[in-house]
């Protein structure tokens, strides 16, 4: 096993939020925002907790972290905090707009897919097409896939395992 499967496993075997539930906690108290990407991780205490990035309408958005242990709510530190120049609220307007699945949607068509845990979702443009970015990890040998999403009708567009 390679540091970054040891790392997957010792990530995964504290964490019992998951994506789903990371983002329906993060977005209770801001109903009009939709995620735009959620990720889980490390804070500087070694605790494990995801960051959700919640957009409004018009692009700008917030970020929110959930203890992945908990569920627990809190602010997210600045270094963690979304990009919120103009350039970068237009693309999460634009790509936002043409979302009809969301990241637990996604998540899940992912894992559908390849089974495992949704650590990471990410909605980008790419080849002008919405797409949510999901990283799975496997549950027996925690090698990440990253598995491509059309954020328009869900479906799995490509899938690529780490080496």
């Amino acid at each position: 096993m390679d540091d970054d499967a040891r790392e997957n496993q010792a990530l995964l075997a504290a964490t019992t939020v998951s994506l789903a539930q990371a983002v329906k906690a993060a977005g209770k108290d801001e109903p009009d925002a939709r995620p735009v990407a959620v990720e889980l991780g490390r804070s500087g205490q070694d605790a494990p907790h995801w960051t959700v990035t919640l957009a409004e309408e018009d692009g700008s958005a917030i970020a929110r972290q959930v203890d992945a242990a908990s569920g627990a709510v809190s602010g997210t530190p600045a270094d963690d905090r979304p990009d919120d120049e103009r350039d970068d609220r237009e693309e999460r307007k634009t790509v936002l707009g043409e979302a009809e699945t969301d990241a637990a949607d996604a998540a899940k068509a992912a894992t559908d897919r390849r089974p495992g845990t949704a650590v990471k979702a990410e909605l980008e443009e790419s080849d002008g097409t919405a797409v949510w970015q999901v990283e799975v990890v496997d549950q027996e040998s925690f090698r990440t896939t990253a598995v491509d999403v059309d954020a328009g009708d869900g479906r799995v567009l490509r899938e690529d395992t780490a080496d």
